[in-house]
């Protein structure tokens, strides 16, 4: 659901990686006429929402909204790619239980990893407190049984599977470190993931490392994304022992199984923050986590 006016280049590409099939509101039925399209066979909506002066008009806007209301309301799981510059709309959803994804629609690798994560943390987690986005439970439950199938198989292999609608075979998952390592290397940020490390007594592996020009020292990450069984304490806990005595080194406790809030400074060490995944995009995007991370090792290191 989008306006026609919009290039969706990067969520059709962004779409296509996963081997999902494609229909337009457009083609379905606009505007009210939705209402009584069968949406059964569906099992995802992606609605772009527009700005207030997208297209020097309020009628895209409204029209798009009103999909998304009677989709919503038949009960179709949907995710929302709202602009940055949106509060209005921002505000509105986060009063709702629809997922929302705070990015520019050109902007591929935000897109591109909500959409893997997202999809990817519902189909390992079906009986979790997520936003219904994708509607295949656990197999036999009366779903697909395509997908239940290549559910199950993939699941006792040990894989982590995307459920797709139309095709046959879903990819496995990326990995996440992998996706944020990239994005940060296009930024002109180095970064190493999966590094293991032996840092008084404590081994073991860290998500991602990565050194900001703007800052000194190296920045620890760990990475919840909903897959792992450890709460978000004993990461926070883990990365503390592996800054231990690392004179303003930072870690962040990278979440996105939780509702974005304002970062939050880990009991356990002051050098320790858990940060929404979604709040770290949208930084990397604006050019504005190495202001975040100044701020935050003023405040940790020198206490202002």
């Amino acid at each position: 659901m989008a306006p026609t006016f919009l290039d969706l280049a990067v969520l059709r590409e962004a779409l296509d990686e996963q081997n999902v099939g494609v229909r337009t509101s457009n083609e379905l039925g606009a505007g009210l006429t939705l209402a009584e399209t069968p949406l059964q066979k569906f099992d995802l909506g992606v609605v772009v929402v527009p700005t207030d002066d997208s297209d020097g008009t309020s009628e895209s806007r409204a029209a798009i909204l009103i999909e998304a209301g009677i989709a919503y309301a038949r009960g179709l799981p949907l995710l929302f790619i709202v602009d940055p510059s949106d509060r209005a709309s921002l505000q509105v959803l986060s009063g709702t239980k629809a997922w929302t994804v705070r990015a520019r629609i050109d902007n591929r690798e935000a897109i591109r990893l909500h959409l893997r994560l997202l999809i990817q943390s519902i189909t390992r987690n079906p009986d979790s407190d997520f936003p219904p986005v994708i509607v295949h439970g656990p197999p036999g439950k009366g779903k697909s049984e395509l997908i239940a199938r290549l559910v199950k198989d993939s699941l006792e292999a040990g894989n982590t599977v995307i459920a797709t609608s139309t095709r046959s075979r879903p990819p496995v998952e990326p990995n996440v470190a992998e996706r944020l390592e990239q994005l940060l290397h296009d930024r002109g940020i180095a970064a190493q993931r999966e590094v293991r490390t032996t840092r008084h007594g404590n081994s073991g592996r860290i998500d991602l490392i990565f050194s900001h020009p703007q800052i000194d020292t190296p920045v620890f990450v760990e990475l919840l994304s909903g897959l792992q069984d450890k709460p978000k304490a004993h990461a926070e806990a883990q990365l503390a022992q592996y800054i231990r005595n690392e004179s303003g080194t930072i870690g962040l406790v990278l979440y996105y199984n939780l509702p974005p809030s304002a970062p939050e400074m880990s009991a356990v060490d002051a050098r320790v923050w858990s940060v929404s995944m979604v709040d770290f995009l949208h930084k990397i995007d604006t050019g504005e986590l190495g202001s975040f991370l100044r701020r935050i090792r003023n405040e940790t290191v020198h206490g202002r």
